[in-house]
């Protein structure tokens, strides 16, 4: 095994962030040269934590620039500035500036590092607030700073890159570090607020952030002075603000996300942080923090084979699914399909038939569903203008009769797009499901604005994958044997006409692809992750009496309360069961960075995974199998956490590899695309299922909702 030094990587501290919450089990396999051949480094600055005494300037009083603390976070002399401090009153609040009507504290950076990230955060501050043009502040104190494009600037819009600055400061090391993020683009509209209501009628109910004296705030947070000059107030872009203003909302569909996060954060660095100014506050190292080998390891095995029909294996989805058709056909043997369009797009709908029917396109639906699907024209719905889409169509599908031991399946020429700024669009877009679904009838839409023949060849395929899902089959499987688990996946959306975040769930017994079941409810119903957690476990049992553990994979961390809800569920089943939640953040990793500097994407290799901290990874999928081969491609990590319900068992480094290759399986098994997103299904189908479910008139998921995967 090659040593740091050998390799050429300079020695790190223990983990990604410096700080050892717990000790650390080493998951670095001598065997893996791979790893060896991997100088990886961070989007962290170390800098030296030097003993330096500060004043800071106390309130028993919340003021609205000063910083909240626990009197156990300062040193005990408080107590002399602030009286009656307590359990039932432990805050006062800090500021850096001299306050003649507040008393003086004098503090040790080196010994209170909660104070010493305060001091160092608002020096940055200080300084980058004349430096870019607007800053934000964020209910945690979390600092971004807004740096303007002025190329992608347009005639309403200043466009404008995010960065985030986090002090990172801990008692037990004698330097401190500096986080560096990047938070994306938005765009601010070059018109007041004042200006765009009287323009353009905008509903302020749309506006979420905005510009007032280049900070940026939330609208419904603004204090009297700014809402009392709405001529001054800038509001940051929504795509709702769309539907009023006349311009496209800019989506940004950025194939090498990790490879440019990369490029901005750099120049950023050139820009601002390694100028003699920010030095001067911040003393880092000009370099960014190593990634030591014993906080890197390499799954085992990273085979992407998959099983299609005939039991034939391979690794190029739409070769396999074109030429040896699902690993399980739809269950059902005689399948008719019909067409739901606007009378407007008749064009349209005959040019779909013909694709459907296999008349145009290179491959046919049949050849990869493997089963004959009839067109029925008699059951196809047109729609005028006359009344609202869904009162046309509820009676014609209530009344539609239907034979037994058959399968139908619409397709929905859509006059509106799934992303529509208006909702009441999006709401018609998805109650068309809802209704499809009352009569167990699956669907597949299609936005009439984009369809065109010239290239809808090529969604054939990816049509006919989810179509095989949506009617019951199984378009592919892992090539691996299985394993006997029981895994459950949930995943959330905040739709914003709702005002809260809905729950999707569905549980599975194995990694080939055997979902059982999906629900969706608020995500506030407490009985939600216990109840489903107990209908899949009791389920689970009558197949496999001898259940080994119990997997979940949620999009945020469980709660005391919720693990202890949970053993008292296992206790009442009867169950000794080892629980195990990992935490998929679902949004992918945009805080902390791995990079590889040999690689042209500055892609770490596929199936790497790294500790940041005590049961903390990035997993790193991608394309990245020879090390320095450009992948055209570079998505960005997967961040994991690991908690359980049993003391110790998340210190076994053979099962964080088991877990981590059960992540990386199941991200594998996206049934709507020849294109895998890097995010596994357990959580991503869930989280698609929470996205539409609000959008229906119903409060509970129709049956077929329950059973099918329609949301493919």
């Amino acid at each position: 095994m090659k040593t740091s030094q050998e390799n050429k990587c300079p020695p790190t501290t223990n983990d990604v962030h410096g700080i050892s919450e717990a000790p650390i089990v080493s998951l670095y396999n001598p065997e893996d040269e791979a790893i060896a051949n991997q100088c990886l480094f961070t989007n962290i600055l170390a800098f030296p934590y030097p003993t330096k005494w500060i004043s800071f300037w106390v309130s028993d009083k919340a003021v609205d620039s000063y910083r909240r603390f626990h009197f156990r976070k300062l040193p005990n002399n408080i107590h002399q500035l602030v009286e009656g401090l307590d359990e039932e009153n432990p805050f006062v609040w800090l500021t850096t500036h001299p306050d003649d009507n507040e008393p003086e504290l004098k503090v040790e950076l080196s010994a209170y590092p909660a104070v010493a990230c305060y001091w160092y955060t608002q020096q940055i501050y200080e300084y980058m607030s004349t430096q870019v043009r607007l800053t934000r502040v964020d209910y945690i104190g979390n600092h971004q700073y807004w740096q303007e494009v002025p190329s992608l600037n347009t005639r309403y819009l200043l466009a404008f890159r995010k960065f985030t600055i986090s002090v990172i400061t801990t008692q037990a090391e004698d330097k401190a570090e500096l986080l560096v993020t990047y938070d994306g683009l938005s765009y601010v509209l070059k018109y007041s607020l004042m200006k765009l209501t009287e323009i353009f009628k905008l509903d302020t109910k749309m506006v979420g952030k905005v510009v007032f004296k280049k900070q940026i705030e939330p609208y419904k947070h603004l204090g009297e002075e700014a809402t009392s000059q709405p001529d001054k107030i800038y509001p940051v872009l929504t795509r709702e603000m769309t539907a009023v203003i006349p311009i496209e909302f800019p989506f940004n569909h950025e194939k090498l996300k990790l490879t440019m996060t990369y490029h901005y954060i750099t120049d950023f660095y050139h820009q601002f942080l390694g100028t003699e100014g920010f030095l001067r506050i911040i003393p880092h190292r000009k370099t960014w923090n190593m990634v030591s080998e014993d906080q890197q390891s390499l799954l085992k095995n990273r085979s992407r084979d998959l099983m299609f029909g005939g039991h034939h294996l391979n690794d190029n989805i739409y070769q396999g699914i074109v030429n040896q058709g699902p690993a399980i056909v739809s269950p059902c043997p005689h399948i008719k399909i019909f067409m739901i369009y606007h009378q407007q797009d008749d064009g349209k709908a005959k040019l779909l038939k013909d694709f459907v029917t296999g008349k145009k396109g290179f491959v046919k639906l049949g050849q990869v569903t493997r089963r004959p699907l009839v067109y029925m024209d008699e059951l196809d719905i047109v729609f005028n203008d006359s009344v609202p889409i869904t009162e046309q169509l509820e009676p014609r599908i209530r009344m539609m009769e239907m034979e037994a031991e058959t399968d139908y399946f619409a397709f929905y020429l859509s006059p509106f797009q799934k992303t529509s700024p208006n909702p009441e669009e999006r709401r018609v877009y998805y109650q068309v499901k809802e209704l499809l679904l009352g009569r167990y009838i699956l669907s597949q839409t299609i936005d009439s604005h984009k369809f065109q023949e010239k290239n809808f060849g090529l969604s054939i395929v990816n049509i006919g994958m989810a179509m095989v899902a949506k009617l019951g089959g199984i378009p592919w499987q892992l090539g691996q044997q299985p394993v006997q688990e029981l895994i459950i996946g949930f995943g959330a959306s905040r739709i914003k006409r709702k005002g809260m975040p809905y729950l999707g769930s569905s549980f599975c017994f194995d990694n080939r692809g055997s979902f059982q079941e999906f629900d969706c409810w608020p995500a506030d119903a407490e009985w939600a992750l216990h109840g489903t957690l107990a209908k899949a476990i009791k389920s689970y049992r009558k197949q496999n009496p001898n259940v080994e553990r119990v997997v979940i994979h949620y999009y945020k961390e469980l709660s005391r309360k919720d693990f202890k809800r949970i053993d008292e569920l296992i206790d009442d089943l009867d169950a000794d069961i080892p629980v195990i939640v990992v935490r998929i953040n679902t949004t992918f990793s945009q805080s902390e960075l791995v990079l590889n500097p040999v690689h042209p994407e500055k892609l770490p290799m596929n199936g790497n995974y790294v500790r940041l901290k005590y049961h903390q990874y990035l997993l790193h999928i991608n394309d990245n199998e020879e090390g320095t081969k450009a992948c055209g491609k570079a998505p960005m990590p997967l961040k994991l956490s690991f908690q359980s319900n049993r003391a110790g068992l998340m210190d076994d480094p053979d099962l964080i590899e088991r877990l981590m290759r059960q992540v990386y399986e199941f991200s594998l098994l996206h049934w709507r695309s020849v294109r895998q997103p890097r995010l596994p299904v357990t959580v991503e189908y869930p989280q698609m299922m929470a996205q539409i479910f609000p959008w229906f008139r119903g409060e509970v998921m129709p049956e077929a909702g329950r059973k099918r995967l329609w949301f493919l």
